[in-house]
């Protein structure tokens, strides 16, 4: 046993501990208990390879063990997120608000109880515009188309999935300084419009 060993399973100890309030600690100690795995037969292959070949390899294991914890926190997120636009009581729409929807062009528009102005797009492969009641009675006809456009653009390019997949990466590959920049610009980019 060498004096890594202990030290690696220290520090997967303390993110264990940690994992409860947030999974990414938990899926860093699988990957450090992975990649030590992983090193100790390395060690055994790399001396027979070249350098080269060898980082090649580590670079698409890295890269490998990414891609799957970004596609696991995105799983999470998306579970949640689902589960949070469901609880949200929904009521019948206003008269304006069906006649809005088809000049904006959106084919799934949910109403959503409330005195409160707001509107949001939610869904991933099929994105649906989600208009409080308040909304619709309060804002003026060309405020309401406008607000129904916007809300529209976000569905048609599914802002909701790129948004998604930003924080996704963002919070599994944090040693990357520009995934959290790019997570950050997708988030300021796609605000959505509250307190109308």
């Amino acid at each position: 046993m060498t004096a890594v060993q202990p030290a690696a399973r220290a520090a997967a100890a303390r993110l264990a501990g940690n994992a409860r309030r947030h999974p990414v600690p938990l899926a860093v100690t699988g990957g450090v208990i992975a990649l030590e795995g992983v090193y100790s037969a390395g060690m055994a292959l790399c001396p027979r390879m070249t350098m080269i070949r060898c980082l090649a390899e580590a670079v698409l294991v890295v890269l490998g063990a990414s891609m799957a914890a970004v596609t696991a926190r995105a799983v999470w997120l998306a579970a949640a997120a689902a589960r949070a636009v469901a609880v949200l009581p929904r009521t019948p729409p206003p008269a304006a608000l069906p006649d809005a929807a088809r000049r904006a062009g959106i084919g799934r528009i949910r109403c959503l109880a409330g005195t409160g102005a707001a509107a949001f797009c939610s869904g991933l492969m099929a994105p649906a515009v989600y208009v409080t009641a308040g909304a619709a009675a309060v804002l003026a006809r060309e405020e309401l188309d406008a607000v129904l456009a916007h809300e529209a653009a976000h569905a048609r390019r599914r802002d909701p999935l790129c948004r998604l997949l930003a924080r996704a990466a963002a919070d599994t590959m944090f040693y990357l300084p520009l995934v959290r920049w790019w997570s950050r610009r997708q988030a300021e980019s796609q605000r959505p419009a509250r307190g109308l």
